[in-house]
């Protein structure tokens, strides 16, 4: 191609006999697939009906091809419109997915929070409840019989027996 000039070539086809010379863009082998094709169609309708000339022949191929190139165009349209609609509807959800990554990771932050204040407070009143333990374990009354008696116990012995009384 030159610049902005469109080479176009010239290709000769035969049809129904007679020789025409084509001015096109399109490769040779296309023109002439096409020449072809349309020989054969009016040949085929011509050999089918005396009455059909070769004017009328050359009309109802014509007719046919613009009634397939308007389906094939909207057809066409039809498949654009769906497609644009598909994108539009894939931009949609790709946003949605992406506040719903969004919220998905602000809401693990929030239960990584919640779970190291809940694991620093299980373990601020568990040490509090085993001094508690200490106290009352190392220095526990107990009364029997109107009388007070001190005594010590084995811390180990006391969650065993603590914790048997809770099975």
């Amino acid at each position: 191609m030159q610049s902005g000039k469109i080479n176009k070539k010239r290709v000769k086809i035969n049809v129904l006999g007679v020789d025409y010379t084509i001015l096109t863009e399109n490769d040779e082998r296309y023109v002439l697939d096409i020449a072809n094709k349309i020989d054969k169609q009016a040949n085929i309708m011509l050999n089918s009906n005396p009455n059909i000339t070769n004017i009328m022949s050359m009309i109802l191929i014509a007719m046919e091809y613009g009634d397939e190139l308007n389906k094939e165009k909207q057809t066409s349209e039809n498949l654009r419109i769906k497609i644009n609609e598909y994108i539009s509807e894939t931009s949609k959800l790709k946003l949605e997915l992406n506040k719903a990554q969004n919220r998905i990771e602000k809401l693990n932050q929030s239960l990584k929070k919640t779970t190291e204040e809940n694991r620093i407070f299980e373990n601020k009143i568990l040490k509090k409840n085993n001094n508690n333990t200490k106290k009352s374990i190392t220095h526990n009354t107990i009364t029997s019989n109107n009388s007070e008696v001190e005594t010590e116990f084995n811390k180990d012995e006391y969650l065993q027996f603590f914790n048997k009384d809770l099975d």
